[in-house]
């Protein structure tokens, strides 16, 4: 059984920046750090 979902967001759009991804499912909520540069 695999429980890993894939998904790509287009970030090429975003200003030089760190923003917090925040992800939702059945789980619960995460909070990732991401870091344009």
């Amino acid at each position: 059984m695999n429980l890993t979902n894939d998904f790509k967001v287009d970030i090429s759009q975003y200003v030089s920046c760190l923003y917090f991804v925040r992800i939702n499912n059945e789980n619960g909520v995460i909070t990732k750090k991401l870091m344009v540069k």
